[in-house]
């Protein structure tokens, strides 16, 4: 259900970006009925545990520049609602502003913060099995700055906050927060190639990841990342753009020390038009943990202190059959190795996640939209108490309306 939902919403950002990239305000609504199998995520002996949900959100945003300088604020709260499961249902809202700033010729930022409050996806396959209802709020804020030197040279750099928290007990020992500071140096090669050198350095605590045996008191998990990063984002011409990242990276945690890790990641984009109306789309990557350039994803909130490692590959394509409609098609694959470590007892496990969609989307008039989704996924893996397999599918339609 959430990754329909984050799809649909996807769809509906970009409607939104497309009527209000010069407008300096829009309000709308959208209407969405999804019906849902395998709600719960539960494996194959398990009782079906399908559903429909009928979601409603309002949206509005607000921009102005003054100058060099540009504010924008964009914010949707949503009811959902559930059929069979009526305990579930829920207010989300989503919030992001933004402050787009520069100074003179040579310095120039941004400042972003942004809040999500949403249903929590139901056994990602790294905690027990849970049926009960658990709401997920992540909070994100960073400043970044960049100062041109001489030549083709700059120099940039950033702080980043994240924290995240559950509403139900079997959960807190994945709440966290995290603050990182990265410092690069990047140099124009030509107007095609950018290239990158930066370090990082990231700090976690997990406040409630465990408890003192015979005591009510919470252990702390502390995490301390180190990654060098080597970068670089061409563009060989209007057709192909590569963005590419390779990464040295060590993690330490101070309790569950069965999940440190010393080793690469990285990960790359390549976005292809091969036709003025055909997009394709392709992502790799592999990291590991909490990472900071992961504040939302796919596949919902999977990447926590216990993932070892985990590789990622996500193929999109995009075709406008016309002006105003377009089909999108989407195959994604996950890898997991994590470990868990209680006490003296370590589990360790290893489990792939498939997922596929396909949509279509109806732009009627310059205000309204109609998109409608059909999805599916599937975990296989060892099969234990913590990622049992199963197999999901979705499919629902959507109407937004949007005025400015």
């Amino acid at each position: 259900m959430r990754r329909f939902l984050g799809c649909s919403l996807l769809l509906f950002g970009s409607l939104a970006q497309a009527q209000s990239a010069d407008a300096p305000w829009y309000v709308g609504a959208s209407l969405g009925l999804t019906r849902v199998s395998n709600l719960y995520r539960l494996g194959g002996d398990a009782a079906a545990n399908d559903d429909t949900v009928r979601s409603a959100t309002l949206l509005a945003g607000v921009q102005a520049r003054l100058g060099r300088q540009r504010w924008k604020l964009d914010a949707n709260l949503s009811q959902n609602k559930y059929q069979r499961n009526s305990q579930l249902g829920y207010n989300g809202h989503s919030v992001s502003a933004s402050w787009d700033w520069a100074s003179g010729s040579r310095l120039s930022g941004q400042l972003l913060a942004g809040s999500e409050r949403t249903l929590a996806p139901f056994n990602p396959g790294n905690v027990a099995i849970s049926t009960e209802k658990n709401i997920e709020r992540n909070d994100r804020a960073r400043a970044y700055a960049r100062y041109g030197l001489y030549g083709l040279w700059a120099v940039d750099g950033g702080l980043t906050l994240n924290r995240r928290d559950f509403s139900i007990a079997l959960y807190d020992r994945f709440e966290y927060t995290q603050r990182s500071a990265d410092l690069g140096l990047r140099y124009q090669a030509s107007a095609e190639l950018s290239l990158r050198a930066a370090t990082r350095q990231s700090r976690a605590t997990y406040p409630r990841f465990g408890r003192v045996f015979g005591s009510t008191d919470f252990v702390e998990d502390r995490v301390r990342r180190k990654d060098l990063d080597l970068s670089a984002d061409w563009t060989p011409s209007s057709a192909h753009q590569f963005a590419l990242r390779l990464s040295r990276s060590t993690a330490l945690h101070s309790v569950a020390s069965a999940a440190d890790y010393e080793g690469s990641s990285g990960s790359l984009n390549w976005s292809w038009v091969p036709t003025a109306k055909l997009l394709l789309q392709t992502r790799l990557w592999r990291d590991i943990g909490d990472d900071t350039r992961e504040f939302t994803s796919f596949f919902g909130t999977i990447n926590s202190s216990n993932n070892r490692r985990y590789d990622g590959l996500r193929m999109q394509v995009v075709y406008q059959v016309s002006a105003k409609v377009s089909l999108q098609a989407s195959v994604s694959e996950i890898r997991r190795d994590f470990v868990d470590e209680i006490g003296l007892q370590i589990r360790g496990n290893q489990d792939r996640t498939r997922a596929a969609s396909l949509s279509a989307r109806w732009a009627f008039d310059r205000n309204g939209m109609v998109s409608c989704q059909v999805a599916a996924d599937r975990r296989t893996g060892s099969a234990n108490e913590f990622s049992p397999p199963y197999r999901a599918h979705s499919s629902g339609c959507s109407l937004q309306y949007l005025l400015n």
